[in-house]
């Protein structure tokens, strides 16, 4: 069992499924499960059981027939490259939709990496860290269709951008070039298509990565205990500078790191405080930078040390003109998201990014 795991947060009793029943019928509609659908529920052990309870049920509810895999946890970053068992595989294959509740990113173990998804077929949720009572309650009650407004009105300002820069208090000033976005939008309704839940943000690619990062944390060190700096050239870790953090991170992928992605979250009501990381990087205004080992560079593969590092309240602009202020998602003020929130209540309260307020 890993020491870091779902076992760490506190669950909730059976009683706690009416709270969590809208989050799981927005999963859903986010998937357009039908009733011609193979779904497969698959949980590690240590998932608290009302999170799959209600899963389950909304998705017999939409008329699909249903099946639930308990397994062993995934590595951090699919750092065991046997996991999972083909057993897992199998199933993954005969299914049309597959909800993950794993809490390390299966999608980065070598049978189950992102680029073979499309081969296995199945539409994919994955809650990284998400299948939580508490994850439910919040940021997957936020109906999906805030969700498509405020990632379409950031799309449209950021895919034809020359350069992101990302700026914290803490030291971070980093500017990201040559970008490639994912644009895709709106329900998960084609085989081999997947995307976290609750729903997230924007992911894209720099073709170059330069500056200086300074960690706030990551899967492989937690909060650093001292402060723990990287500089990137070209889009490759070239130096990593601090305390005891230093040979951890060194230890994980000893042939060094290069920048694979990065990733900011539109979702106001996905919680910051007393939440996991892949949580929070959903969070309206988070960031979050994903590097892997040199060992395996090129997108099309697995990455064996994957490290996740979040950032919570950065400043970042798009070609000059500001995207998030201080941790504020300045689209959340447009007015065709305040329109799109309106139809199903206050926005100023829907968009409020504090998951407590609705």
């Amino acid at each position: 069992m890993q020491a870091r795991g779902y076992h760490d947060y506190p669950g909730s009793g059976p009683l706690s499924l009416p709270e969590l029943m809208p989050a799981a019928a927005n999963l859903m509609e986010y998937l357009a499960v039908a009733r011609q659908d193979e779904v497969l529920v698959l949980t590690e052990y240590t998932v608290p059981e009302p999170v799959v309870s209600v899963i389950a049920v909304a998705a017999r509810a939409a008329g699909a027939r249903t099946s639930v895999l308990a397994v062993e946890p995934f590595s951090p970053g699919g750092f065991d490259r046997d996991t999972p068992s083909p057993v897992v595989v199998g199933a993954w294959e005969q299914a049309t939709v597959v909800i993950s509740c794993a809490w390390w990113a299966e999608v980065h173990t070598q049978p189950l990496f992102f680029s073979r998804l499309g081969e296995l077929g199945a539409r994919l949720a994955a809650l990284h860290q998400t299948a939580t009572p508490g994850a439910m309650a919040t940021g997957g009650r936020l109906p999906p269709a805030i969700f498509y407004e405020v990632k379409q009105r950031v799309l449209d300002l950021v895919v034809d951008a020359q350069e992101l820069r990302v700026k914290t208090a803490q030291g971070t000033d980093i500017v990201m070039r040559d970008l490639r976005f994912d644009t895709d939008n709106g329900p998960i309704t084609e085989p081999g298509r997947w995307s976290p839940f609750p729903y997230g943000g924007v992911n894209w690619y720099p073709g170059d990565t330069q500056g200086v990062v300074v960690l706030e944390e990551t899967t492989v060190t937690g909060v650093p205990s001292d402060p723990t700096s990287l500089r990137v050239e070209a889009n490759q870790v070239v130096d990593i500078a601090g305390g005891r953090e230093v040979r951890e991170l060194e230890r994980f992928s000893p042939s060094g790191y290069y920048v694979r992605h990065a990733f900011t979250g539109l979702n106001p009501k996905v919680r910051i405080k007393n939440a996991p990381q892949f949580e929070r990087e959903k969070h309206a205004g988070a960031f979050y930078w994903g590097l892997d080992s040199l060992e395996a560079a090129g997108r099309g593969k697995p990455g064996f040390a994957h490290l996740d590092c979040q950032f919570d309240f950065p400043t970042i602009t798009v070609d000059g003109e500001p995207l998030v202020d201080d941790g504020y998602l300045l689209v959340l003020d447009h007015p065709g998201v305040r329109a799109t929130a309106a139809r199903f209540g206050d926005p100023d309260r829907l968009l409020l990014p504090n998951p407590y307020l609705w």
